[in-house]
């Protein structure tokens, strides 16, 4: 047995399993050019000027709407910070 559901598909609804609408949509999502996913950004953050919480969500809210991609990973956001705590644990362990 398997989960239907209604799927807007060029104006009308189409019914599909569910599985099989997922595996599509990653489909779509993973044949993307990498640069149109994943977003860089062009400068890092000064975390020490940072003034708390709320100064944080509005540093990191500017830098999603500079990036051109869908998403950024703390590679990015943290840079150089997490690349650097990354490697050392590597390194010691």
């Amino acid at each position: 047995l398997g989960v239907e559901v209604l799927v807007l598909a060029k104006h009308s609804f189409i019914s599909m399993l569910l599985r099989k609408y997922i595996c599509r949509r990653l489909l779509e999502y993973y044949s993307q050019p990498a640069h149109k996913v994943v977003g860089t950004t062009h400068a890092s953050v000064d975390f020490s000027s940072l003034l708390g919480q709320w100064h944080w969500k509005r540093t990191y809210k500017r830098l999603y709407t500079q990036q051109k991609g869908m998403w950024l990973t703390p590679v990015e956001l943290f840079a150089p910070y997490y690349s650097n705590v990354f490697a050392n644990f590597v390194l010691e362990s």
